[in-house]
């Protein structure tokens, strides 16, 4: 059963970096009567995460495999699609890259540097990013309209680590549709 806990994740564009480990330590030991030796915390199992990715401007939109979105032209004469993810699990900070490639080739359809950074609620519950704006790379609707592609969305901890989950989902670029905010 998916839920929203009625508060949507904070998203920024950029990134910051995830603390380092000695900071996080010495605040801790600082919070503990400045001890000059780390709590040592004790090693759980890491929490399942799942992820999904779907459309939508104003909502998470589930999507089935080869569904047909809309190219959207938007204000400024360039073009994109929406994408959301649906994460089941994250928690704390983390960065969500995103994108869209073409679904034979691999080739990038959308800038290749898009993500933002979002702060998840700590319980690790179900929260939707949705309203992420994936540019593409062309100005002409021909090279995307009837074209197969793959979205895809990945979270990591920080800007120079490893995925921790990643999502894919198969579609058909459809007809230009125009967005006005």
């Amino acid at each position: 059963m998916s839920h929203h806990h009625g508060r949507s994740p904070s998203a920024r564009t950029g990134s910051i970096p995830a603390p380092k480990l000695g900071v996080v330590c010495a605040f801790v030991a600082l919070i503990a009567g400045c001890r000059e030796e780390p709590i040592e915390a004790t090693p759980g199992e890491p929490a399942a995460i799942t992820m999904s990715i779907g459309t939508g401007e104003a909502a998470f939109e589930a999507l089935t495999e080869g569904e047909t979105i809309p190219l959207i032209l938007g204000p400024q004469g360039g073009y994109h699609l929406w994408i959301s993810v649906r994460c089941d699990g994250c928690s704390d900070l983390a960065i969500l890259g995103y994108g869209a490639r073409d679904s034979t080739s691999g080739e990038p359809l959308s800038y290749e540097s898009l993500e933002r950074e979002i702060a998840y609620p700590y319980d690790g519950g179900t929260t939707d990013v949705f309203g992420l704006v994936g540019h593409l790379q062309s100005n002409d609707p021909s090279s995307y309209v009837g074209r197969s592609a793959v979205l895809w969305a990945s979270i990591r901890p920080g800007p120079d680590e490893e995925p921790y989950a990643e999502a894919r989902a198969a579609v058909t670029i459809g007809e230009e549709e125009h967005w006005h905010p």
